[in-house]
């Protein structure tokens, strides 16, 4: 087991990461059949008044709207919320958007993603499995299914979506990463040596790779390997302390063993 201060070190590297990973799957917005405006290509409070103006008149460039392109709206009102952090609008804006077409996938994919930001995870694998029985081949909604899951900490549940997902799309960045923290929460730390190692062919230059394969080498005691790992992490980012001290508390534990 690792001392104190690299269970807190840990701590701080996995919420990095995540980071990353809700950074890297960020909603998208569907197009609409009309002309562009503020509502479809302004961000903030210019998309929010431009978007209710739409939804209050039901007018879209002067045309009248139907149920579909009003739901579209909804959606679109509804993405520029999550984007401002207002999950709760979000997710009313979502729902209006389903009442008016039940089967819109991005919108149930978008409120999944929503549910799992406040923790409602069951709400979320409600949406999510809709979504992919609509569209078995949507990836966003495998990728936030999959958030539900390590949210319920069934990870080999998550890690079934994840890989899912990456049949879907093989080249996605940062997924081998995402399932190595998924096989690290689950404590499978040879599985998830396995995936940063696979996340380093597309992202040779990571160094946040190089740290999480270093913590997951060390808590293997494979001290060197680790030491290594951490090499790589601070040649790629010299002023990172998390490596620092990493590397510190692995070059220690290799020096005892080798007494």
């Amino acid at each position: 087991m690792p001392d104190l201060q690299c269970r807190i070190q840990i701590k701080q590297l996995i919420a990095t990461s995540i980071t990353a990973i809700a950074i890297s799957s960020l909603l998208i917005t569907s197009p609409l059949h009309a002309a562009d405006s503020d509502c479809t290509n302004k961000s903030g409070d210019a998309g929010i008044n431009a978007c209710t103006k739409v939804i209050e008149t039901g007018l879209y460039d002067g045309k009248k709207l139907n149920d579909q392109d009003l739901s579209s709206i909804y959606d679109n009102r509804g993405t520029v919320y999550s984007k401002k952090g207002e999950t709760d609008k979000a997710i009313a804006d979502y729902t209006k958007t389903l009442s008016l077409a039940p089967k819109y996938v991005l919108a149930l994919s978008n409120r999944g993603k929503m549910y799992n930001q406040k923790g409602s995870y069951d709400l979320a694998l409600k949406d999510l499995t809709k979504a992919l029985k609509l569209d078995p081949k949507y990836f966003s909604a495998y990728f936030h299914l999959a958030d539900a899951y390590s949210g319920q900490k069934n990870y080999s549940k998550a890690i079934e979506a994840y890989n899912k997902a990456l049949e879907i799309d093989p080249d996605y960045r940062n997924l081998h990463f995402t399932i190595g923290l998924t096989h690290y929460r689950n404590k499978a730390y040879k599985k998830a040596i396995v995936s940063y190692t696979k996340a380093l062919e597309s992202r040779p230059n990571g160094d946040d790779i190089y740290l999480n394969r270093g913590v997951a080498q060390y808590l293997l005691g494979n001290y060197g390997a680790a030491v290594t790992d951490f090499d790589e992490a601070l040649r790629i980012a010299p002023n990172s302390k998390s490596a620092k001290k990493n590397r510190g508390i692995a070059f220690k534990k290799l020096q005892e063993t080798q007494k």
